[in-house]
């Protein structure tokens, strides 16, 4: 291994840091206690760099560099070379450096593959996958990683801020680059979990096409932009009323169905310890009910009332929707 990768002492100033082909991890942190430990303890672990045309191109250890470059009175460092026809072999251990370090985040992992597309397809990937991710990904998933790449930048800033998410991402590759542009609008101003993501998703695109309206022309409706100008300071619950005016829309007749329903409840329910739990979004018929009791004699009494409530007509109303 020293044969291949030799540790030399090269200038800092020979290192090309813009040069980030090789970087997986782009997320910006403190390095102040890397700093301290570098000069409390010195360089444990050697940079990779790979010996380029001019200079030399950082493969692992960017951090590392980077503490050491700001030591004023320090003009070298000890870095690993990689030979200048081993690029190859330099995209394989800028993944493998993080992967067997920590699990990839879903930006790490689009970009790990993206990185190594440039010298091997998805079937290779997935035959070598194990060795350079430290665990074993399908061709498929690699697929679908790739076409999240060519996702725009925005799209790109988002996964790795943990607003949107690598399924949500992967949707949005199906769609044009308008219904693109306008879902990563969205979702750079709320937060949302993935599946609500995916719902939001669904419903602008089901909206869209039942209408036949562009996705533009729905995001500028006054209703929805109330919702994403208004000053929540709460970006999930911002997401949450950005879901729900898109599903209203999605589903003209939901709200009324939902006061009925609502109404209906509240005859059913009157002086009762019971509580009724609705299908979200009623697309589903499957209802639950739960109650609280602390003895036997208040469970008989509850299952009494439930019994009791069986010929209530405002069951029957909310069953029948």
């Amino acid at each position: 291994m020293n044969s291949f990768n030799p540790v030399r002492s090269i200038s800092l100033t020979d290192i090309r840091l813009d040069d980030t082909r090789f970087q997986i991890t782009v997320k910006e942190e403190n390095l102040s206690s890397l700093t301290r430990s570098i000069k409390t303890m010195g360089l444990i672990c050697p940079p990779t760099v790979w010996a380029a045309d001019i200079g030399f191109v950082p493969v692992s250890g960017f951090r590392r560099i980077q503490a050491v470059q700001s030591f004023p009175e320090t003009e070298k460092i000890d870095c690993r070379i990689m030979p200048a026809d081993a690029e190859m072999a330099c995209a394989m251990q800028a993944v493998a450096d993080n992967a067997f370090a920590r699990e990839l985040t879903p930006a790490e992992q689009v970009r790990a593959v993206k990185l190594l597309n440039r010298f091997m397809d998805p079937a290779q990937m997935a035959r070598q996958s194990l060795g350079i991710f430290n665990r074993q990904l399908n061709q498929g998933f690699i697929a679908a990683l790739l076409a999240v790449s060519t996702l725009p930048p925005e799209a790109m800033i988002l996964l790795e801020n943990g607003n949107l998410g690598l399924k949500p991402a992967r949707r949005l590759t199906g769609y044009d680059r308008e219904t693109i542009d306008v879902l990563i609008t969205i979702f750079s101003q709320i937060k949302a979990s993935s599946g609500k993501q995916l719902d939001i998703i669904t419903c602008l695109t089901e909206v869209c096409k039942k209408e036949h309206i562009r996705p533009g022309t729905l995001f500028d409706e006054n209703g929805l932009q109330a919702v994403l100008k208004k000053d929540t300071g709460d970006p999930g619950q911002k997401a949450d009323q950005v879901r729900r005016y898109l599903s209203r829309r999605r589903f003209p007749n939901l709200e009324l169905t939902r006061q009925n329903i609502k109404s209906g409840l509240g005859r059913l329910l009157s002086g009762k310890s019971l509580r009724i739990h609705l299908p979200e979004n009623f697309e589903s018929t499957v209802y639950g009910v739960s109650f609280d009791f602390t003895s036997v004699d208040e469970f008989r009494n509850q299952a009494r009332v439930l019994t009791s409530m069986a010929d209530h007509p405002d069951l029957k109303g909310i069953l029948e929707r």
